[in-house]
């Protein structure tokens, strides 16, 4: 079963500037689960790049809260302030997901079958211990 992932507009690179509400959210929704640093763009013409750590929609005033660097509490910030959003920084996890590793599993079942030596292939990167239980 292949995993959802992001469309592809919303990768390192991808800019948003609106002032459509859908568009923002929508954006602001596929940064929150980015793995990587945004930038946001505010409505008074200010940037802020930082870490979006959470984002609510329910709250009287919906808000996200970016971390910012070098600031111990995230900043808080009124959504009707943000005009847009890059999707500035590395996705940290990117490369890491299910099919890439399944992949790498695949190969080295196939190497190990032509009779290459290859590291452990089983889900495990060592055997584990099988003595019993004390």
């Amino acid at each position: 079963m292949a995993t959802q992932e992001f469309p592809p507009r919303f990768s390192q690179g991808f800019r948003c500037e609106s002032r459509d509400a859908a568009e923002i959210a929508a954006a602001i929704d596929a940064a929150f689960d980015y793995r990587g640093d945004v930038t946001l763009l505010l409505d008074d013409g200010s940037e802020l790049h930082g870490f979006l750590g959470n984002r609510s929609w329910k709250a009287a005033e919906p808000f996200v809260e970016l971390f910012v660097a070098g600031v111990t509490a995230p900043r808080r910030l009124p959504v009707h302030k943000i005009t847009g959003l890059v999707f500035s920084g590395k996705d940290t996890a990117s490369g890491r997901s299910w099919e890439t590793w399944l992949k790498k599993y695949r190969g080295k079942v196939e190497a190990q079958a032509r009779g290459e030596a290859v590291e452990a292939v089983g889900l495990f990167p060592e055997p584990l211990d099988e003595s019993p239980a004390v």
